[in-house]
């Protein structure tokens, strides 16, 4: 029964992987199995049957995912591609609160919980007294904000570098996607070295909560394309970026890992940083007519689901 219940967590991580903005690793953590597989991939050959029948059943799972749904994802992106870029933002803005409480929680900013409590207790204290009451409880609320994602007092400065660096790789990463698409579909050897690079690159949204390996393929313009590949079964596209991809998941997971204890806080704020740059990516621009309030509908969907998820993925 575990093993049929790892294949279905794996359909739904391989389902989700094919939604840009949606992470496969945030998916694993709601589903509480995250911590586990980064520990089988850095740990592979110490216990290497039990991993590999792990990885294995996931794996599976999300093979089935991913074939099952990338036909849906292509039409979808091809027939409404405002509406649904507008939902893909919207679940990259709701993946962001997740995101924040996590780098709070994983740096151990107790402080700020407790400005938190003290924000909601000044904001009741307030409105009982009567005095000052919409005041002190604005005050409450906003204390109690600042306690969620951390406070300011919990951060340093590094941080901020930290998260304006994650934003500027990405935007380095956006300048020339064109160049890239037109050297992956070539079919030369350039192409097969490019493809077994972007493999590796893609791979940190494998491994990473927060950024899906579907938007790393939107950063790099190669969404599209590899979609249409996993249709049509293009094994000279797809096995040198399945290479890519394998070599990346193992050759990263031990060192994120080993960054998200020891610096836990700096390694999320430079993963949202990656997050928010995508966001300039999937603009599509104000669509016109029709598409303009169910693009908004959109928008709103989707970071209501992913900021409910992201809420169950914290408690869980």
């Amino acid at each position: 029964m575990k093993y049929i219940k790892n294949v279905i967590k794996g359909i739904v991580i391989g389902v989700s992987m094919m939604v840009p903005g949606v992470s496969g690793g945030t998916m694993a953590i709601v589903l509480g199995i995250y911590d586990k597989l980064v520990h089988s991939v850095a740990t592979f050959f110490k216990d290497w049957k039990k991993n590999a029948l792990f990885l294995l059943q996931v794996g599976i799972g999300g093979g089935i995912g991913v074939l099952i749904f990338s036909r849906l994802m292509e039409g979808a992106m091809t027939n409404y591609p405002h509406i649904m870029r507008f939902l893909i933002m919207g679940i990259i803005i709701g993946g962001l609160p997740l995101l924040l409480r996590k780098a709070a929680h994983e740096g151990g900013s107790v402080p700020s919980g407790n400005s938190e409590l003290a924000g909601g207790k000044a904001g009741v204290s307030g409105a009982d007294s009567g005095l000052a009451g919409g005041k002190a409880e604005l005050a409450g609320g906003k204390a109690g904000q600042a306690g969620e994602v951390g406070g300011s007092a919990g951060r340093s400065g590094w941080d901020y570098v930290f998260l304006l660096l994650g934003v500027a790789i990405v935007m380095l990463m956006l300048l020339e996607p064109e160049s890239l698409i037109r050297s992956t579909t070539e079919g030369s050897l350039l192409s097969y070295i490019l493809l077994l690079t972007a493999g590796f690159i893609i791979a940190i949204g494998l491994v990473l909560p927060g950024i899906s390996w579907s938007f790393m393929l939107l950063v790099l313009g190669m969404y599209e394309i590899t979609l249409n590949a996993i249709n049509t079964l293009n094994i000279p596209f797809l096995i040198p970026l399945g290479i890519g991809l394998a070599l990346g998941t193992f050759g990263t997971a031990k060192v994120i890992e080993r960054f998200l204890q020891k610096h836990p806080r700096k390694t999320y704020m430079l993963i949202i940083g990656f997050v928010m740059g995508s966001l300039v990516e999937v603009y599509p621009g104000i669509p016109m007519g029709w598409q303009l309030p169910v693009s908004v509908i959109a928008l709103i969907i989707g970071f209501v689901l992913m900021f409910m998820l992201g809420k169950r993925g914290l408690t869980d």
